[in-house]
């Protein structure tokens, strides 16, 4: 009991009242008691569930990323951080592989484990052509590469530039698709229309020609392209997959289509293979011409087309063009001139879709 105002006030003493204390400051008739009281034991198993399926197909050399789980304790809250996963991926052979994922609470209680199975397919078993719906009207055409091996650059005797020497055998270890025709005039306009780093969506001399390649675009600016179109494609392509350039290595290695000669036709080129030797020629519609063993045309001539030059970090062009001599469309044949900031009405380009780089 307290006195108040004088009175005395028992109401505070029933068995029923509760005092509400307020703010954080002590009072001279306020007190507290221990008690001592049993916690049951936790013997509750935690939770755990997959995120995605519990069965995936997965192509070959495509990086995994594994879509993992959520794990939860009614003590401990989420625990997922405390999973363990048994098992791999060897995302280089095929096969079935196995992952088993587990977990523990605090108390030592362990979940019922749970399994994903992964299937990684051989790369042969992807579709050997691939058409990308840009929208209604323009698609993208492309042709699946496999991985092997191949000559690179050409012989000291055949060369007409030492950045073409010396020949050596590259490996490429991951397939890939390529465009099987140069980027069109068409396609340039659909994926760079509402871009905003300021390019000109149809930049072409020869303009108003949607089936022929795009040129009068520089190194950046076809990398720009490609940018735009891995954000347009998002969800449309395997996950860990991305739009790119080629490299050299591939370029070269899609040229030659498993030839050692100097065109992927032979050691001569004619007029019936590709536009090429024509003084002031313009561009003419893709695909005008044969197809080399892979089924991609347009590897010689026609229009230059922009690649990683991996030695010096920026863009060189490949190929050869409608206007240029036959020597230039060669499969080995690289040209160093200029710079990757350079736009002409003889240079264009080709997308590849590949794997990405290994995390």
């Amino acid at each position: 009991w307290h006195e108040y105002q004088g009175e005395r006030d028992y109401v505070e003493l029933r068995s029923a009242a509760r005092k509400v204390a307020g703010g954080i400051l002590g009072n001279w008739d306020r007190g507290f008691r221990l008690a001592l009281k049993e916690i049951m034991p936790d013997v509750v198993r935690p939770e755990i569930a997959l995120i995605g399926d519990a069965n995936y197909s997965h192509m070959q050399y495509a990086t995994w990323i594994d879509p993992g789980v959520n794990a939860a304790d009614i003590r401990d809250g989420d625990i997922t951080s405390s999973v363990t996963i048994s098992g791999s991926v060897d995302v280089n052979v095929t096969g079935t592989y196995v992952l088993t994922y587990s977990v523990s609470d605090a108390a030592g209680n362990e979940a019922q484990s749970i399994s994903r199975t992964v299937n990684v397919l051989a790369s042969s078993l992807l579709p050997s052509t691939k058409t990308i719906e840009l929208n209604a009207s323009v698609d993208l055409d492309m042709v699946w590469v496999e991985p092997g091996k191949s000559v690179f650059g050409t012989t000291r005797n055949l060369s007409r530039s030492d950045y073409e020497v010396p020949q050596y055998e590259i490996i490429i270890p991951k397939g890939f698709y390529i465009g099987k025709f140069e980027v069109t005039q068409s396609q340039y306009e659909m994926v760079m229309t509402g871009n905003i780093d300021g390019l000109n969506t149809a930049p072409s001399y020869s303009s108003a020609h949607p089936d022929r390649p795009v040129e009068n675009v520089s190194y950046h600016d076809a990398e720009k392209f490609v940018i735009r179109l891995n954000d347009l494609q998002l969800g449309n392509i395997p996950s860990n997959w991305t739009y790119d350039l080629p490299d050299e290595f591939e370029w070269e290695y899609a040229c030659r289509a498993g030839t050692t000669t100097k065109y992927a036709f032979g050691d001569v080129l004619t007029g019936s293979m590709a536009k090429f030797n024509v003084i002031n020629s313009p561009t003419v519609v893709v695909g005008s011409y044969p197809a080399n063993n892979w089924g991609i045309h347009d590897m010689h001539g026609n229009a230059y087309e922009w690649v990683h030059d991996m030695s010096r970090g920026s863009g060189t062009r490949r190929g050869g063009s409608a206007r240029d001599a036959g020597w230039k469309a060669r499969s080995a044949w690289r040209s160093t001139d200029g710079n990757s900031e350079d736009r002409g009405n003889d240079t264009g380009f080709r997308v590849i879709l590949r794997p990405a780089p290994d995390q």
